[in-house]
């Protein structure tokens, strides 16, 4: 799906109810962090379990994060997402 979406929007738990203990937005669980999002394609994971955080986009819900098993990736990036994505970095390292 093309969204041409730069700027910063906020993280939120999917529908799915899988909530965020145990992964690399742990640190963050019952928050709505702002990240920095660069992007032009937003990708849709084929099981919607796999869907760790998604951000409202165009009155969309758009994924921002999956993660399946150890495999773990964002839509956002953390590198330009300020002191939350330095959390988000650190706690995967910790993972």
């Amino acid at each position: 799906q093309r969204v041409p979406h730069i700027g910063w929007n906020h993280l939120v738990a999917p529908e799915t109810g899988r909530g965020w203990a145990g992964t690399l937005l742990e640190p963050f669980s019952g928050q709505r962090p702002a990240v920095y999002f660069v992007h032009s394609f937003a990708a849709q994971p084929t099981d919607p379990a796999d869907r760790l955080a998604d951000c409202l986009y165009g009155g969309h819900s758009v994924c921002a994060a999956i993660q399946r098993g150890n495999l773990m990736a964002t839509q956002f990036h953390p590198e330009r997402s300020g002191e939350i994505g330095l959390k988000v970095l650190r706690h995967f390292l910790d993972i």
